[in-house]
C-alpha cells in the first residue's frame, strides 16, 4: 500500500521561521517518490498557534487521521508540538536549538554554529533550512540584502550605506537589487540611495514593498548575491539558489560570536566571499548550492519510513 506522510506543520506567525518548515516540507516532497514509491503522497495540515491558543485539546481530542510527524520552528511552536506528541504518539521535529528536554521531541535540526549541551537526537545542518527555488541564472542580475541593529555585530546605517556602494561600483556590469528588511533602520534605504549617488546599475527596494515571493524568485535568477553578516536566515537562503554569495562584514560585539563562526567556516569551504576581498568574481568561490532540506528530508524518511525501519 502506498505510503501517506500526514505532517502537522506548526507556526507562529514569524517568516523566517515559516520559510525552515517550509525548506523541510520541500525536501520531503522532493525526497519522497525516490524513497517511498512514485505513489507515495503527503498530507500536510497547518496548525496556526493563533486558532488554538484558547484550546489545544481540539487538536487530540479529534484530530481525524492523526499525523505521522510534526514539525514547528520557533520555541512557541515546540510546547505545543509535545503536547499534541503525547497523546497521538507522533514523532515531532524541532527547528532550530529546542528549548525543551529531550524526551519532549523525537528530532532537532540544529544549525552547526549554535551550541547545545547535548547532541543527543540532533541532526546538525549548514545553517538553517529554507525553501530554494531554481531558474536559470542571469549574469548580470545581483541582489544586496541588509539587515539591522541585532545582538551579535555592532551596526551603524552610513558604515553599511558606504560598503554597498563599494560593491556596486567594484561589479559595474551587474545590476544590482537592494533590499532592506524587518530588523532595518527607516533610515537605512535612503542612506544607502544617497551613498549611490543615482548609480545607475543599482535599484533600492524596501521589503515592505516588496511582494511576499519576490526574495526566493529573485534569488532564483542573481548570479551573484551579499549579504550582511548579521542575517543568518538570509544567507544560507542564498547559499542555497547556487548563486556566488558575499558577506558584508561587520565588527563584532564579542569574541565569541556564533554567526562569525559559521561565516569563517563558509568562507574556509570557499562558499561565501568577503566584502574586504573584492569583487565576488576575484574571489575564486565554489557556486554548487546548499542542499540542506533534502538531507534532512532523506535522513528522516530513511530512518523513520523506509521499509527496514518498520
Amino acid at each position: 500500500m502506498p505510503l501517506t506522510l500526514r505532517i502537522w506543520r506548526f507556526t507562529d506567525g514569524r517568516p523566517g521561521h515559516e520559510k525552515q518548515t517550509a525548506g523541510l516540507l520541500q525536501g520531503f516532497r522532493e525526497c519522497l517518490p525516490q524513497q517511498a514509491g512514485q505513489d507515495a503522497k503527503i498530507e500536510m495540515r497547518e496548525i496556526g498557534l493563533a486558532n488554538y491558543a484558547d484550546n489545544w485539546s481540539a487538536l487530540w481530542r479529534d484530530p481525524g487521521e492523526a499525523p505521522d510527524l510534526l514539525i514547528g520552528a520557533g520555541r512557541r511552536t515546540h510546547l505545543p508540538m509535545a503536547r499534541v506528541r503525547w497523546h497521538l504518539g507522533s514523532r515531532s521535529i524541532v527547528l532550530m536549538k529546542p528549548s525543551l528536554p529531550s524526551f519532549c521531541y523525537d528530532l532537532a535540526l540544529v544549525p552547526e554554529h549554535d551550541a547545545s549541551w547535548s547532541e543527543r537526537k540532533v541532526l546538525r545542518t549548514l545553517g538553517m533550512l529554507g525553501p530554494s527555488e531554481f531558474a536559470e541564472k542571469v549574469a548580470d542580475h545581483g541582489v544586496i540584502l541588509l539587515g539591522g541593529t541585532n545582538d551579535h555585530f555592532h551596526w551603524q546605517d552610513a558604515e553599511i550605506a558606504s560598503a554597498v556602494a563599494n560593491i556596486v561600483q567594484r561589479s559595474p556590469d551587474i545590476h544590482w537589487q537592494i533590499s532592506d528588511s524587518p530588523r532595518s533602520s527607516q533610515d537605512l534605504v535612503g542612506a544607502v540611495e544617497a551613498a549611490l549617488a543615482n548609480a545607475p546599475n543599482a535599484m533600492v527596494m524596501r521589503y515592505t514593498d516588496n511582494p511576499p515571493d519576490w526574495l526566493t524568485q529573485a534569488l532564483a535568477k542573481a548570479s551573484q548575491v551579499w549579504v550582511s553578516a548579521d542575517s543568518a536566515s538570509m544567507l544560507y537562503e542564498a547559499l542555497s539558489s547556487g548563486a556566488q554569495v558575499g558577506v558584508i562584514e561587520l565588527a563584532s560585539k564579542r569574541r565569541r560570536n556564533k554567526l562569525q563562526v559559521g561565516i569563517n567556516a563558509l568562507q574556509q569551504q570557499r562558499r561565501v566571499g568577503l566584502s574586504s576581498a573584492g569583487s565576488l568574481a576575484e574571489q575564486n568561490l565554489e557556486a554548487e548550492p546548499l542542499r540542506e532540506h533534502l538531507r534532512c528530508a532523506r535522513w528522516i524518511l530513511a530512518r523513520w519510513f523506509s521499509e527496514a525501519s518498520h
